[in-house]
């Protein structure tokens, strides 16, 4: 406990010194470093042993090594004053009496080495081993030895309390009565707390039961108490530092309101030089216009428009930046609206919202134009930049498009009645559909363009909103099983040809033509000559004179190549 204390007042930067020059303290050693914020130029931090009844004689041994090591180090840095606490630990299961004695011992040695002259001369005139040696010792002590605790007693520093103050006669007939003070605490009895004259000095302490109830928050409350902290120190670093620079760029300004009155604050996003500025003075920058318009709800747009890799600031920045703004940012928007997105803005702000910021991932909505905000945000109360409506003008997708390519995931449907002629028959019930409204605009005034009158009391409008993660993993599996078939093609016509033309071990010829069993003799081959043969009989018989030829040569080369492969067969 004594060790956590002296961390937190010493500060971080006694806490970085320990991890960087210290790093590893064994027990019995002792290692020093710089006070920082303590009153103490030096600490000196050392690791006391822990007892164990079979093993008496190291844990004795280690804490004299504990006691030596400070005293060496104290006089190497040539200190001149040091508070030694008792090293030997109760929590370490350390006896308070046998480290008592070890810690005295080593301290008497330690002053009979280096103080010899001295401690031979005044620790005898305070510790008097009999009568006659105090007898003696009060020839040689000084006046003022403080009072029953040691401490030095000042009278004029002592609080004195007057009977009766008021009367001046008292004074005139009695000054040493008058000059008298009067000790409270035995008028009245004793007190079981610290009496007041007691102490010369007194110093203000915080409440005991506050440190108390700080120790007993868990550590996400203590995080959180550290991030509200945190979130003060840049609040007051924004109302101080100037940044005139930073809002000469027109990137984070404040416009109008929306249709249910909550303040409206426009991000241009090609006027960010993420790659140039510096984020940390943006952020304070984004502090200082964000913080009064926070306290409540409040609704904000993003334009995309014409913005390069030079306006987007690195996930790791935004991660940081959400990380440190204050829960009421979170809580009180109601609406981000990104206008002209890119396929991967959507992927980035997916990913965002997924992983880091669920709880607003609801809240965002991507526009494919600047008519899409008018459903929410009348057109006067928008500054929107030039160059952000000429984009709308020259992008005819935007003017002709339909809004479902951007909100087909969430819409508002409404289910209205068709009036006759007299506006009281109903002939029919028409669907009207609208995906480019905030959900709290979901009614009927909004989604109908000029409804007749009394037909909105009797719509029935309703806010959809369809999960499509399961699209997406489904999506995401046929994209890879497509992608592995296209792989496999590209392997069976590209790779496959070229590893079936690598020459392989030898083996039999399987292009057999003709058995040698089925090769017919030459008795039942040879024709029959006929006295007259014509012509074409005649090349006939020569052709199968030729074929007979062949079929046995034929045959002799299959019985060689049976040799020849039985043999290799053989071999191998």
């Amino acid at each position: 406990m004594e060790t956590e204390v002296l961390y937190r007042k010493g500060g971080p930067e006694l806490v970085d010194d320990l991890k960087n020059n210290v790093r590893v303290c064994k027990t019995g050693e002792a290692k020093t470093t710089k006070g920082h914020k303590l009153m103490a130029r030096f600490v000196i931090h050392t690791v006391g042993p822990r007892y164990n009844v079979k093993y008496v004689t190291a844990a004795e041994s280690a804490l004299y090594s504990c006691y030596r090591n400070v005293l060496k180090q104290v006089r190497e840095n040539g200190m001149k004053t040091v508070a030694c606490p008792c090293i030997h630990s109760i929590r370490r299961g350390y006896p308070s009496e046998d480290g008592a004695h070890i810690a005295i011992s080593e301290y008497n040695m330690y002053f009979r080495r280096k103080f010899k002259d001295t401690y031979m001369e005044l620790l005898p005139l305070y510790f008097p081993r009999c009568a006659k040696e105090e007898a003696e010792a009060l020839k040689k002590l000084p006046e003022d030895i403080g009072n029953e605790d040691g401490e030095p007693i000042i009278p004029e520093r002592q609080i004195r309390i007057l009977d009766k103050p008021t009367i001046n006669s008292i004074r005139k007939q009695n000054v040493e009565d008058f000059e008298q003070t009067v000790d409270l605490n035995k008028e009245f009895g004793t007190s079981t707390v610290l009496e007041v004259g007691k102490h010369p000095f007194a110093h203000m302490e915080q409440n005991p039961d506050d440190r108390k109830h700080v120790w007993g928050k868990t550590s996400d409350e203590q995080r959180k108490r550290e991030m509200r902290q945190r979130y003060e120190r840049l609040l007051k670093r924004s109302k101080t530092e100037d940044l005139t620079d930073i809002a000469a760029l027109r990137c984070l300004y404040r416009t109008g309101v929306d249709r249910f009155g909550r303040p409206v604050v426009i991000f241009v996003g090609k006027h960010f030089p993420s790659k140039s500025i510096d984020l940390e003075r943006a952020l304070l920058y984004l502090i200082r216009v964000m913080e009064p318009v926070v306290e409540s709800d409040y609704v904000v747009v993003y334009f995309h428009t014409q913005t390069t890799s030079e306006n987007h600031p690195p996930m790791a920045y935004l991660k940081h930046m959400y990380s440190i703004l204050d829960n009421k940012y979170r809580r009180n928007l109601k609406a981000f609206y990104i206008v002209h997105p890119t396929w991967w803005s959507k992927l980035a702000t997916w990913f965002f919202t997924t992983f880091t910021a669920s709880d607003i991932k609801k809240r965002v909505y991507s526009l494919k134009g600047v008519q899409y905000l008018y459903g929410s945000i009348f057109p006067d109360q928008l500054d929107i930049p030039q160059f952000v409506t000429n984009y709308d003008i020259q992008d005819p997708s935007v003017i002709h498009g339909s809004s479902k390519s951007s909100f087909e995931d969430k819409r508002c449907r409404c289910v209205c009645p068709v009036l006759g002629k007299d506006n009281t028959t109903v002939q029919k019930k028409s669907v009207t559909i609208r995906d480019n409204l905030d959900p709290n605009f979901c009614k009927c005034e909004y989604v109908l363009d000029n409804p007749p009158p009394n037909v909105c009391a009797q719509c029935e409008c309703q806010y959809e909103s369809r999960n499509t993660t399961t699209i997406k993993v489904v999506v995401i599996f046929v994209i890879c099983v497509v992608s592995l078939l296209f792989v496999y093609m590209l392997f069976l016509l590209c790779l496959d040809p070229l590893i079936a033309r690598r020459p392989s071990s030898y083996q039999q010829h399987t292009n057999e033509e003709v058995n040698m069993e089925e090769v017919p003799s030459s008795a039942s081959a040879t024709p029959q000559r006929a006295p007259m043969l014509s012509d074409q009989m005649r090349q006939r018989s020569i052709i199968d004179r030729v074929s007979n030829e062949q079929k046995r040569w034929k045959g002799t080369v299959e019985e060689q190549r049976k040799q020849i492969y039985d043999r290799h067969k053989l071999l191998n």
